[in-house]
């Protein structure tokens, strides 16, 4: 009975979850195209707690239906999260969640991942040029969310 309520609560903030990045968003997604089964490998069962792919699939259904698209885009091709706005791709390990690009720029690395993928075209490449023109005009908006972030995470981690 307590597997059945947690699962069924998973799925109900799952659910919210793909409405919010559907209102907050728009229909239109341009998505990493990733593994779970990957993500199933590294963290075993603690990742049916989350269930990215329910997620996964909830959030293209939802934007299908309101007419909207889904691209999926390789990490291969791209690496963005280890790519830099010059082009260069420098490995780090997942610890590391702080990018330090090679033009001086400072973001957390899944948000820069994220401003990456809005510039990857049609033929599932990086367009370095448009991602680095565009950045001056939205590094303010990536700072505000790696500081919401910041706060929500001491929100977390704060004794009750």
């Amino acid at each position: 009975m307590f597997e059945r309520r947690k699962t069924a609560y998973a799925k109900s903030q799952n659910r919210a979850l793909a409405n919010e990045v559907l209102r907050k968003g728009g229909k239109h997604l341009l998505l990493e195209q990733v593994s779970v089964k990957g993500w199933q490998k590294r963290y075993g069962k603690a990742i049916a707690a989350k269930s990215p792919g329910f997620f996964q699939s909830q959030l293209c259904r939802k934007a299908e239906s309101a007419d909207g698209t889904v691209y999926k885009y390789s990490t291969q091709k791209t690496a963005c999260s280890q790519t830099h706005l010059d082009g260069t791709r420098i490995k780090k390990s997942l610890s590391v969640r702080v990018h330090h690009d090679s033009t001086g720029v400072v973001m957390h690395r899944d948000l820069f991942s994220a401003y990456l993928g809005l510039y990857v075209n049609q033929d599932g490449y990086l367009s370095f040029e448009d991602a680095r023109n565009g950045y001056p005009g939205s590094e303010s908006i990536l700072n505000a969310a790696w500081t919401e972030f910041n706060q929500r995470s001491i929100v977390k981690a704060s004794p009750k």
